[in-house]
């Protein structure tokens, strides 16, 4: 195969289940953690049996900065042999409007959780600002 491993190599296989609590369920087919000199990886392993177009990486950050790294391409692979270029969507404070306006809510609510999650740090916004009684200034 022509790619060097190191002889140095501690592989051990990690659970695959990557269900949280939440309904959402997240597997893959097998997760393996391989430390070695060149540092550890985390090696994900899934087979794809059909096309399925409908997969789409979107990473969701709280601090422009994190977002701005986050936005750079990211190499997959190993240092010296990549596999792949990484070029997620990312959703972050500085490209996600906050939404304090019930009625702008109501009219998208899939923007409004977006940034209720993106703007949940900020003093001047955060995710209980939509639950806010009507009667308060915001709204009037």
């Amino acid at each position: 195969m022509d790619i060097p491993f190191p002889d140095e190599c501690e592989v051990s296989v990690i659970n695959a289940d990557l269900t949280e609590i939440v309904p959402i369920e997240r597997r893959c087919d097998t997760l393996l953690n391989v430390k070695c000199p060149g540092g550890p990886y985390t090696m994900i392993i899934e087979s794809q049996l059909e096309e399925d177009s409908r997969k789409v990486l979107i990473v969701i950050c709280q601090k422009p900065g994190t977002a701005r790294w986050a936005r750079e391409p990211k190499t997959i692979g190993l240092s010296d042999r990549p596999t792949s270029v990484l070029y997620p969507i990312v959703l972050g404070p500085d490209n996600v409007p906050a939404i304090m306006d019930r009625s702008e809510a109501a009219r998208d609510v899939v923007l409004a959780a977006f940034s209720a999650i993106t703007h949940g740090t900020s003093r001047r916004v955060n995710a209980t600002t939509l639950g806010s009684s009507p009667s308060s200034p915001r709204w009037v």
